[in-house]
């Protein structure tokens, strides 16, 4: 359960600050609950950033591929007031894309 492993995280934290601080650590152990967390966060940190930048990237390049969002078997309906798409053959572009590349980046 999330809460049950919150409350033993904040339960951690309180028994190491009141024995003192550190203590003689286990191989491979971080200093403490909180270091263990900041660690935790720092790496979330980076992946969120790498997440923005590669966003920042699709976006500068797609204004350049003339061809996204045009592929045939992508629908456009156009009348008077209003003009809707249905972008189905460029999801299903990116869609493989996006699946090969989370392959390639899962293998072990």
């Amino acid at each position: 359960n999330i809460a049950d492993a919150s409350i033993q995280k904040w339960k951690d934290i309180i028994k190491y600050v009141v024995a003192g601080g550190p203590r003689i650590l286990r191989e491979g152990e971080a200093t403490s609950p909180l270091l263990a967390n900041m660690e935790q966060m720092g790496k979330s940190l980076i992946i969120i950033g790498a997440v923005i930048i590669a966003l920042g990237l699709i976006l500068t390049i797609s204004g350049k591929l003339p061809w996204l969002g045009r592929l045939p078997g992508d629908i456009v309906v156009q009348k008077k007031n209003f003009t809707v798409f249905f972008p189905i053959a460029t999801s299903v572009i990116i869609s493989l894309l996006l699946t090969l590349v989370f392959w390639f980046v899962g293998r072990k």
